[in-house]
């Protein structure tokens, strides 16, 4: 919106602003833009060269400007990133990236229902994963806690397979906040456009998201499959997992498997004849080490891809279960096994067996964790109130 401001607008903008910062935790001039958006401007720039009152900024000023650094990118490769991988030459605020966790967290639970949403969000909200560990290489400045738990951890907002007008331009505003953020706390480069641009797919996806309207010839579909069920992943080399929902109206099943929970159509999957076979189904991502802590006391906890606990030694080498929802602080050091690339579920044979022999040498090949008993329980119950891994 490009319209002429009064004095009385912009010390509006500028009070919200301040309510803005203070709720959300963010600097002053990434509030003024989000104040800004929400009287109708693009953000205070944009109110800014638009104002008849106030004056406006000279150009080319180094304030404006802002001094480049150089280079403008830095190379990088980690566990899951392609090699050849860049990052902007810069260093957010550690708030920054909370508010950033936040807003991508909400959108990913949001986005369930929503493939090319939910696949563009993961990827920037992996990005900005990785882009963190490097920036922030001292426990000093991040410790683990605080790091775990930025851009993954758990996450209560409810997702819809049919949202509202009025909820997709909630959405819209989540990904157009998370495109300000990341604009004001990074330099223009070509990571940032790269991110940008899975924001742009996600605005298109929720643009393109039907409405929770009656579609005429869509009817329900008869025998909703119950949760805790047993399904072969028919496009997956006949995967097992195991039912979470069924949205009939959709027909839209939402399960859980060896990589972790995905939706699909039902026509991509075929009920198992032997429901028996469930109760000895075991996801790998949920079972098998992704990696070790060495905590002090000499303590070492095995955890999954999902960085939840699932088996503890002490330094008398007894191994036990470990309650999946315990902090873990004072971590010494942390070793991994494998990369996204080379995960078990992706077919990487050498990976499953390393990570099955590392479970044999702590003798819990044949036990069962914390986590597959919240599993049996789901399957047996269809009670998913306690099931720690929903929410990764």
């Amino acid at each position: 919106m490009t319209h002429k401001t009064n004095a009385s607008i912009a010390r509006h903008i500028k009070r919200n602003a301040k309510r803005i910062k203070k709720e959300k935790g963010i600097p002053y001039h990434l509030a003024l833009d989000l104040s800004s958006m929400e009287s109708g401007y693009s953000n205070y720039k944009n109110l800014l060269n638009n104002s008849a009152t106030l004056p406006k900024p000279k150009k080319n000023t180094p304030e404006r400007v802002g001094i480049l650094p150089n280079p403008l990118t830095l190379p990088y490769s980690m566990l899951g990133s392609p090699s050849g991988s860049k990052r902007p030459n810069a260093k957010a605020p550690i708030k920054v990236h909370q508010r950033l966790g936040e807003l991508l967290k909400e959108l990913y639970s949001a986005m369930e229902y929503n493939k090319k949403g939910l696949r563009a969000i993961s990827t920037v909200k992996f990005t900005l994963d990785n882009w963190i560990q490097l920036e922030y290489t001292s426990r000093e400045e991040l410790t683990d806690e605080v790091f775990f738990q930025i851009y993954y951890g758990d996450t209560n907002h409810p997702s819809d397979p049919w949202p509202t007008d009025r909820k997709k331009s909630q959405l819209k505003r989540l990904v157009k906040d998370v495109r300000i953020l990341i604009r004001e706390a990074y330099h223009n480069c070509a990571p940032i456009q790269v991110l940008n641009k899975k924001l742009d797919v996600a605005i298109k996806a929720i643009e393109n998201w039907p409405l929770n309207r009656q579609v005429k010839g869509l009817m329900e579909v008869k025998g909703q499959i119950s949760r805790g069920t047993l399904i072969y992943l028919k496009n997956y080399n006949r995967k097992p997992a195991v039912v979470l929902s069924h949205d009939t109206i959709n027909n839209l099943i939402r399960c859980y498997g060896d990589s972790g929970i995905s939706t699909v159509e039902r026509e991509e999957i075929t009920v198992a004849r032997k429901q028996s076979k469930a109760k000895k189904f075991c996801p790998m991502r949920l079972t098998l080490p992704y990696g070790k802590w060495h905590c002090e006391q000499g303590i070492e906890i095995l955890f999954n891809r999902d960085y939840i606990p699932i088996w503890m030694k002490d330094v008398n080498g007894k191994v036990q279960q470990v309650d999946p929802n315990i902090k873990v602080i004072h971590i010494d050091e942390q070793e991994f096994y494998f990369s996204d690339k080379s995960a078990p579920w992706a077919g990487d044979k050498s990976t499953e067996i390393r990570c099955t022999n590392i479970l044999n040498s702590w003798n819990v090949l044949q036990r069962s964790s914390i986590l597959m008993e919240e599993l049996r329980e789901f399957i047996t119950n269809g009670n998913t109130k306690n099931f720690k891994f929903l929410n990764h």
